[in-house]
């Protein structure tokens, strides 16, 4: 009988788990822009960068050139030889909340009117960002109303080819807060169980 119970139990807080691992998947695809393969020093521009699209002006990637990466090799900068923007299509469920998170930094010896960076989410705007003289990191909180949602970056200083750069992007399902009573409840059950198996 306890023996049942344990396996139970075991796989009452298993199942929690992985619900809240599942709930941390990174939905939105090569956040690091590492499917463009571009020598070190150099940078390339592209009209796609992995599930990335740019239908305007292009999408340029780096490697270690006018700055090094937040993560991974590349990072982009969405001024090419104008401002430019980059978007992706990411598989959300309606009425979910998201994670929306992503590492910018702006350009060393460049004029701040020069700099910034605009995340739309669903068409809508959520936020424009500039300012930071080393690699920072923001989140911010959406909302899903269909399957999929548009998460696009755009360029917003002067269109001049000098911009702000942008790294380690991801959209994180938020976990409801019934996953998380359902994984609490699982690791007690467990540990009661446990106890009494060895008293």
């Amino acid at each position: 009988m306890v023996r049942k119970s344990l396996q139970a139990l075991t796989a009452c807080a298993v199942l929690a788990t992985s619900a809240a691992a599942g709930a941390a998947t990174n939905l939105a695809l090569d956040g690091s822009f590492e499917a463009v393969p571009v020598p070190a020093g150099e940078y390339v521009i592209v009209g796609q960068v992995g599930e990335w699209l740019s239908d305007t002006h292009g999408i340029e990637v780096r490697n270690d050139n006018a700055g090094t990466a937040y993560e991974g090799n590349n990072f982009v900068e969405l001024d090419t030889d104008r401002n430019s923007s980059m978007f992706q299509q990411i598989r959300t469920r309606p009425g979910q909340e998201y994670l929306v998170s992503f590492a910018f930094r702006d350009r060393d010896g460049v004029d701040p009117s020069s700099q910034g960076v605009q995340v739309l989410w669903a068409g809508y705007v959520i936020g424009t960002f500039n300012g930071a003289a080393d690699w920072e990191m923001r989140q911010l909180t959406v909302h899903a109303l269909t399957r999929y949602s548009e998460l696009e970056f755009r360029a917003v200083g002067a269109s001049d080819s000098l911009g702000t750069s942008l790294d380690a992007v991801s959209v994180i399902a938020v976990p409801e807060p019934q996953t998380y009573a359902m994984l609490l409840a699982g690791m007690v059950l467990l540990g009661v169980g446990l106890r009494r198996r060895q008293d």
